[in-house]
């Protein structure tokens, strides 16, 4: 029997965010180019709202 791979675009987002927030936690992007990226990744996926734990930086 072969097993099929369910990969949803929520997943691909969380996944892509991650990668992000690596990034910008290693120094390697702005925090501006994190936003926009941020901003890239929920407008091509069709990201609404978000119910996962988020690593969005969130300003005071």
């Amino acid at each position: 029997m072969n097993k099929t791979t369910i990969v949803t675009d929520q997943m691909k987002y969380d996944y892509s965010v991650r990668i992000a927030f690596n990034l910008y936690m290693e120094k390697l992007l702005t925090e501006s180019e994190y936003k926009e990226i941020l901003s890239r990744l929920k407008q091509q996926y069709n990201i609404t709202f978000i119910t996962s734990e988020s690593n969005e930086i969130v300003e005071n």
